[in-house]
């Protein structure tokens, strides 16, 4: 599962990160970690979080290099 990610996709939290009504947390993937976690920079608060693939939605993959 953590082939499908890839460094610049914009991905989505899953709705059980929302813990108020409005748009889902968003990101950029950074890298991905040794320990399988994604290492996301989130757009509300510019923090590096670490989340588990099965709690991420990719919503636009990034440009190849």
């Amino acid at each position: 599962m953590l082939d499908t990610f890839k460094t610049g996709d914009r991905v989505e939290l899953l709705l059980h990160y929302a813990f108020k009504p409005g748009p889902l947390p968003q990101g950029t993937v950074v890298r991905i970690a040794v320990r399988g976690l994604v290492k996301v920079k989130m757009d509300r608060n510019g923090k590096l979080v670490g989340f588990k693939p099965s709690d991420l939605r990719i919503i636009k993959k990034g440009k190849p290099r």
